[in-house]
């Protein structure tokens, strides 16, 4: 396992190899939240994942209480907005930075139209829009959109793990019925049939989609941390047991001026949760739009390739944070005694690199249980081909 150091909030971070997923002897600062990583990884459908890798973080963050109110908190939470580098390490690099400029060198596609397709063209922005030329959307327009937007939020509330059985097939059975009114009398396949139509024709709708993209982009400095405030209220957390023996770790307990106690026998549980990193520049339809390319072709915003390459501007980023809370370690030997008289007179104190208060945890002889919750790893992802221009275009230099 490779080991590497870097200046930024998060001081190093252990890429994980795809197996053994942790296999070195494990004594640092950094052990456990390692060899927690490693447990997680082989119980997820990651490890045999390419395009998606499991890092752990060196100095876990630890969850405020409040957290949408703690700017302090915040700050810390913009290292996941950085670029991964190639081993994982946060670099200096803003996604959101490297968007804005990437906006600049943004070029608009023209499709060379035969007659029949400026016929289908003119055809679609008729039923889409009752002035061509505002672009106000037509009665047909609307009443797919009063559609849509319902079976959207109806698929929302389906997204929520605490549901009933019973209030899940009564969601589904309204998503059904909203679906058949929504074809009856949403003109669904004609609109969707439309937008087609307007996707593969018009560099009016492209060049729509660019100003909309450009607008959340200049509104978007950072991840979406409600979904972090909004992890704990979800049901769907795991539990994971593990013994230390499998990970070749050793738990160290320590407190200031103390000796450490280590035991290389203990059952360690924890709950875990992956977050995911919401961003709404990255999920916005101009990047799956195939009408436009950047700086005449010699960039991309990825190749969707895995790898960084000298043409690509964000070759991946940090997609899903890792929560863990609850954190408990049966010990097989029990602590010394006058080690927990020492511990219980401790203002602070070290669990392999778990800081935490007296008010914060609950330890007896064998027993020591962390409930706070902390940030302890990332998946970091490849993104799609962004751009992906339609072949066919004529861009400005051929005109």
């Amino acid at each position: 396992m490779r080991r590497l150091f870097c200046k930024s909030l998060i001081a190093c971070v252990i890429l994980l190899p795809s197996a053994p997923a942790y296999a070195e002897p494990s004594s640092g600062s950094s052990a456990l939240a390692a060899a927690l990583i490693a447990a997680i990884r082989d119980a997820s459908s990651l490890a045999a994942s390419d395009q998606k890798k499991v890092v752990a973080l060196s100095n876990r963050i630890l969850v405020e209480n409040n957290l949408l109110r703690n700017k302090s908190f915040i700050q810390k939470l913009l290292t996941f907005d950085m670029l991964p580098s190639d081993s994982g390490q946060p670099s200096a690099e803003s996604l959101f930075k490297i968007l804005v400029n990437a906006a600049n060198g943004i070029e608009i596609g023209k499709v060379s139209l035969n007659g029949n397709q400026k016929q289908e063209l003119a055809d679609a922005e008729k039923l889409l829009y009752s002035d061509t030329r505002s672009h106000a959307p037509s009665p047909q327009l609307l009443s797919y959109s009063k559609y849509k937007t319902k079976s959207d939020s109806l698929k929302e509330k389906l997204t929520n793990r605490s549901l009933s059985s019973t209030d899940r097939l009564l969601i589904m059975d309204e998503i059904k019925s909203n679906d058949t009114d929504w074809r009856l009398y949403g003109y669904r396949v004609d609109i969707e049939q439309a937008m087609q139509v307007m996707r593969r024709y018009s560099q009016g709708f492209t060049t729509e989609l660019r100003d909309s993209w450009i607008n959340a982009l200049g509104a978007e400095t950072q991840f979406d941390v409600r979904s972090l405030d909004a992890a704990f209220g979800r049901s769907d957390w795991s539990r994971l047991t593990f013994s230390t023996q499998k990970y070749n770790l050793s738990i160290k307990v320590s407190y200031e001026g103390s000796s450490s106690t280590a035991s290389d026998k203990a059952i360690v549980s924890f709950d875990y949760l992956f977050v995911p990193l919401r961003r709404a520049v990255l999920e916005h339809p101009f990047l799956v739009d195939t009408g436009w390319r950047l700086k005449g072709g010699e960039q991309t915003i990825s190749d969707g390739i895995e790898g960084a390459s000298d043409r690509e501007l964000i070759p991946r980023i940090y997609s899903n944070v890792i929560l863990i809370k609850n954190l408990e370690v049966n010990l097989i030997d029990p602590m010394d005694g006058s080690f927990i008289d020492g511990l219980s007179k401790a203002t602070s104190a070290d669990l392999s690199g778990f800081t935490f208060s007296n008010s914060e945890a609950c330890y007896q002889g064998k027993y020591i249980c962390l409930p706070r919750a902390y940030i302890i790893g990332a998946v970091i992802e490849e993104l799609q081909k962004i751009p992906n221009p339609e072949p066919g275009r004529i861009w400005q230099e051929n005109r």
